[in-house]
């Protein structure tokens, strides 16, 4: 017997998969209206930025404690001494003042340094 030899056919390169598209302008799709995926096709698209996750703080929220109103007129004769100190500084000094004056409601001493 002699060997007999066989011829192998050589394989055919994978075909690029094709895909259809979506219909632009207003055309109707039919399936003669499909692109192959090739590198250009690819890069011809549109990027899409995606933004990465972030997190988000978490946020405990502690109950409200009630809140201390002080009536306008406080019993005892206690003294308060304010204390100022100043150089020089006149148009700071006179709002710090008035303020002191609109707001304080103790007895108190005012001493300018």
């Amino acid at each position: 017997m002699t060997p007999t030899k066989t011829i192998s056919k050589p394989k055919a390169k994978p075909k690029p998969k094709k895909i259809m598209l979506h219909s632009r302008h207003g055309f109707p799709m039919t399936p003669h209206r499909t692109q192959t995926t090739r590198l250009t096709t690819l890069r011809s698209k549109p990027k899409i930025k995606v933004k990465p996750k972030r997190s988000k703080p978490k946020i405990k929220v502690k109950p409200k404690f009630p809140i201390v109103h002080r009536k306008k007129s406080v019993k005892g004769k206690d003294l308060v001494s304010i204390l100022i100190l100043n150089y020089n500084t006149i148009e700071v000094l006179q709002p710090c003042v008035r303020s002191i004056l609109k707001h304080t409601v103790h007895p108190y001493e005012l001493i300018v340094v």
